[in-house]
């Protein structure tokens, strides 16, 4: 399995690796553009996949999501029904910082209108562990290629 990057800017990176979509978040601007991007990954390259799900990797003094962004995030992730099976945290921070963006991926979760698995962690290892369990790909390769990836923004 190889992995495709669609989005690329100075701070943000959004690409897939067979059924998971890394999303990885330096402090970009705009949010809600990162969900459309999403979308157009879900109904696009992903859109056979029968199951998936998101690893969003956010670095110390990545803005909070707001509440816009919140709700589409939630739109769609209900939108994708059963295939969605979760949104995997990784928060590079510590602090207040982190305990405010662990509420926020907490409070996505409760707003979605099915049980999904919402989980935060603050390294690769058990992240790429989790994301394993959950689509039947190897945690190796996930760790390999989230660093692959987290290189390319430097």
């Amino acid at each position: 399995m190889v992995h495709e990057v669609h989005f690329q800017s100075e701070r943000e990176l959004i690409a897939t690796f067979g059924p998971l979509v890394v999303w990885i978040d330096k402090g970009a601007d705009a949010r809600s553009h990162g969900i459309d991007r999403l979308a157009e990954i879900f109904e696009g390259v992903l859109s056979e996949q029968p199951a998936v799900a998101v690893l969003l990797v956010l670095y110390e003094g990545t803005r909070l999501p707001e509440g816009a962004s919140r709700d589409s995030a939630a739109v769609l992730f209900d939108s994708l029904g059963d295939r969605f099976v979760g949104l995997t945290a990784i928060l590079h921070g510590a602090g207040f910082w982190a305990s405010a963006l662990r509420s926020a991926v907490t409070g996505l979760g409760l707003e979605l209108e099915r049980q999904t698995s919402m989980h935060v962690f603050s390294t690769i290892e058990p992240a790429a562990e989790h994301l394993a369990g959950q689509l039947g790909i190897s945690a190796q390769d996930v760790a390999t290629t989230y660093l692959a990836l987290e290189a390319r923004l430097g």
